[in-house]
């Protein structure tokens, strides 16, 4: 669902089954019967891209592991080893990530505090400050426009 051709054709499919005759009924399992026919479609297109990876994957950890009963071991070659094993399982036991927590949101929203506060402070306080909103004339004397406030000068005309 996160590719956009996808979601593109899922909801024309969305639209051409409910412009069919019917009730609702029939045509919300036409609806439904046309997201899983692309879903269907788009998850055996992606096993097959991830079945070469997996071959691949697979040959590469058992060249990997000859080495390493020959006893040509190194740190290198152990982390790459668990690379491929962590790469084989994501392949193979496909799963979407979890939800944060409430701890990891709460961080998060911190974290997005602090950056936009940062972002704000040039725009805020003392800046407001550096310009005169507009210029007015009361009884023949100036006066200063500031915030909506009004203030008379000590000049004479």
């Amino acid at each position: 669902m996160e590719d956009r051709k996808i979601q593109v054709e899922m909801a024309n499919a969305a639209e051409q089954a409910w412009k069919q005759r019917g009730s609702p009924a029939k045509r919300w399992v036409a609806v439904n019967n046309a997201f899983y026919k692309i879903l269907l479609r788009e998850t055996k297109r992606r096993r097959k891209t991830e079945l070469l990876e997996i071959k691949q994957k697979t040959a590469l950890l058992e060249i990997v592991t000859k080495q390493h009963k020959q006893g040509r071991v190194t740190d290198r070659s152990a982390r790459y080893e668990k690379h491929l094993y962590a790469r084989l399982h994501e392949l193979k036991h496909p799963t979407k990530e979890p939800p944060p927590t409430q701890q990891q949101s709460l961080r998060m929203t911190e974290k997005s505090d602090m950056s936009s506060k940062a972002l704000f402070r040039p725009f805020k306080g003392k800046n407001g400050q550096q310009w005169v909103n507009g210029i007015k004339r009361i009884n023949g004397k100036k006066a200063k426009t500031q915030y909506g406030m009004e203030w008379r000068t000590n000049q004479k005309r």
